[in-house]
């Protein structure tokens, strides 16, 4: 085996390495990053049961009857909707988040290998 041909498998074989321990760490970021938007929603849904409660004692506190029809169920009603809407917003764009970083991390792997692969056989070829 000629020098370049080694050099240059050798030089694949590394440049393979690095990209799927790169490809690895990439995902392990994405994982981070839906941890922590999960905490987020977590948080964000304990501040809103912390209004919505604040908001529904102030109202009776008022003397106002939270039934059917009511101006102040209305607005609590409407306040849970949205922030109802907001939580399922945050989870969706949260799973598309993570499922777009995976496959981006993917590509990126995918693409180091065959640069490293090229670039080896290319040192392998001027070797000979």
């Amino acid at each position: 085996m000629s020098a370049g041909l080694a050099l240059g498998l050798f030089s694949a074989g590394v440049g393979f390495m690095g990209a799927k321990r790169q490809g690895d760490f990439d995902k392990e970021v994405v994982d981070l990053e839906y941890k922590s938007d999960m905490e987020d929603i977590r948080r964000k849904q304990f501040e809103q049961e912390q209004i919505l409660g604040i908001t529904k004692a102030f109202s009776q506190n008022a003397g106002v009857l939270h039934s059917g029809g009511s101006t102040a169920q209305g607005y609590v009603s409407t306040m849970e909707s949205e922030f109802t809407k907001e939580l399922k917003f945050m989870r969706s764009y949260a799973e598309e988040a993570r499922r777009l970083g995976k496959e981006s991390a993917e590509m990126r792997e995918l693409t180091n290998i065959l640069n490293s692969f090229s670039s080896g056989m290319g040192i392998a070829a001027s070797g000979s």
